[in-house]
């Protein structure tokens, strides 16, 4: 059983989960955050794009995100693109990046997507954690939905 339980951001904790913003984007402003959040778990978006956060089992607090959207593909077909990872844990935060990834097999099924794409930040713990993560699972256990599963950096702006 897992320690973490994940599901979709509320309005309630957008401000919670300012902090984990600010771990790998630490240059964007409370303010920014919040439009964003309010326009990614918007109900008129639909279901296509949200945040996942992950929550310990039995505490309040929130310790991981990622943000994602359903996009359309010419060459692989409807892709769920993954971006924001995060992950604070004291004593476990790869375990939390296992919970997340473990979530996206199921989320790419309900958003009938044949692909996840990570596009992984240089900021923040989670590139080291997330190749941690990823040599102990296996990764056609995580995205059983998926046919592909990528990870790329974002693209610089040159």
């Amino acid at each position: 059983m897992s320690n973490y339980l994940i599901e979709n951001l509320s309005r309630k904790d957008i401000l919670t989960v300012y902090p984990l913003v600010r771990l790998t984007m630490p240059e964007i402003g409370i303010g920014d955050w919040r439009r964003f959040a309010i326009s990614a778990i918007s109900r008129r978006r639909g279901a296509a794009a949200g945040i996942l956060i992950a929550r310990a089992q039995n505490q309040q607090y929130i310790c991981g995100m990622l943000t994602y959207r359903a996009v359309p593909d010419l060459a692989l077909g409807r892709t769920l693109e993954i971006s924001n990872m995060a992950a604070l844990d004291i004593l476990h935060p790869r375990q939390v990046i296992i919970e997340l990834l473990r979530a996206l097999g199921p989320l790419a099924r309900l958003q009938n997507c044949r692909q996840v794409k990570i596009i992984v930040s240089e900021t923040g713990t989670v590139p080291e954690d997330l190749s941690l993560a990823l040599l102990e699972v296996e990764p056609a256990s995580i995205f059983e939905s998926a046919l592909n599963v990528s990870f790329s950096a974002p693209a610089s702006s040159a």
